[in-house]
């Protein structure tokens, strides 16, 4: 009788202990959710914006080919240097992220 009030017992301390775990990892995260999750998310926010590597300059190409008409060139042209340099920059960082930055799966956990 006693090996099932400890048996008991120490499944309900390992459920207290996960759910005060996975609260402390909500309270130290940036939106609220798990740590893996925001690294998942951004994870992916990276990869698209990769993947948008080669469309976003095209699109910004033709805007500023169509914009000529309308506006005076030096204009459009410092326009659309400054908008390439900041997609480059953001490409930049997203392939930093997904090279360099570890997984958060994989970090130490809280200690209970």
């Amino acid at each position: 009788m006693s090996n099932a009030s400890t048996l008991s017992e120490n499944a309900g301390s390992a459920r207290g202990n996960r759910t005060m775990r996975r609260t402390r990892e909500q309270l130290i995260s940036i939106s609220g959710v798990l740590r893996t999750f925001d690294h998942d998310m951004t994870r992916h926010y990276a990869q698209n914006r990769i993947r948008a590597g080669i469309a976003f300059p095209a699109l910004t190409l033709i805007s500023a080919a169509m914009s000529l008409y309308f506006h005076k060139y030096n204009f459009i042209i410092g326009w659309f240097v400054f908008t390439i340099t900041i997609q480059m920059s953001i490409v930049y960082a997203s392939y930093y992220f997904i090279n360099n930055v570890k997984d958060f799966a994989h970090s130490k956990k809280w200690p209970l």
